[in-house]
């Protein structure tokens, strides 16, 4: 296999967008790829990889042209991400990423002790296999304002900060592509906030300001 094959690398990829996207990359055929399939847990990462490799070989043609590869990454921590990005260079060289899809997200969900007449009846309720739970162990998610805040505040600097990294060591035809809630849609939003979002002269330290509120 010649080395001219592009690079592609999709972050949270081991269920949900980011397993599609793998699967739909796998499937063309107008380029030979190589798709890096990241994931935070090796096991569930693993049983995506496995997944979609047994569809790949199923499906067999010119798609077998395509390289699946699973590698660790979780775009909350900084080292994991500087230790991924080492690989590929040392794989692929300096300038070698064609395409990075920002997938990776999540919620931050804070538990509360649940009430307990509500903790009793979910155990009443429970079948007998259950493993018993009580008062104590049982929790609710709650999500206010701070809650919020947090996960927007997470999610925004996981994709920051995979793109910074990422952007020295993508090739000149490179693309980055982010994924993002339909709640992100600047027609959602009034005053000034979509002005400025679509500014010619916003930069990385103007939405650092504007995220940080």
């Amino acid at each position: 296999m010649s080395d001219d094959r592009l690079v592609a690398v999709v972050t949270g990829a081991n269920r949900g967008i980011g397993k599609a996207i793998v699967r739909h990359l796998l499937l063309q055929t107008e380029k030979p790829l190589i798709v890096y399939l990241t994931a935070r847990n090796m096991d569930r990462g693993q049983a995506a990889f496995d997944e979609l490799r047994r569809e790949q070989l199923r499906g067999g043609g010119d798609a077998l042209h395509n390289e699946l590869r699973l590698h660790q990454l979780d775009v909350l921590d900084i080292d994991s991400i500087q230790t991924f990005i080492d690989y590929l260079t040392l794989m692929h060289g300096e300038q070698s990423i064609d395409i990075l899809v920002n997938n990776a997200g999540g919620v931050v969900k804070r538990a509360l002790p649940a009430d307990p007449q509500t903790a009793a009846t979910r155990a009443a309720a429970a079948s007998p296999a259950a493993p018993e739970t009580t008062p104590e162990t049982t929790v609710v998610r709650t999500c206010d304002a701070d809650t919020a805040f947090k996960t927007v505040h997470m999610n925004y600097f996981s994709a920051v900060n995979m793109t910074s990294w990422a952007l020295p060591h993508m090739r000149r035809h490179g693309r980055v592509v982010f994924m993002v809630t339909a709640l992100a849609h600047l027609g959602i939003f009034s005053g000034d906030l979509p002005r400025v979002l679509t500014s010619d002269e916003l930069n990385l330290n103007g939405l650092h300001i504007i995220e940080n509120g």
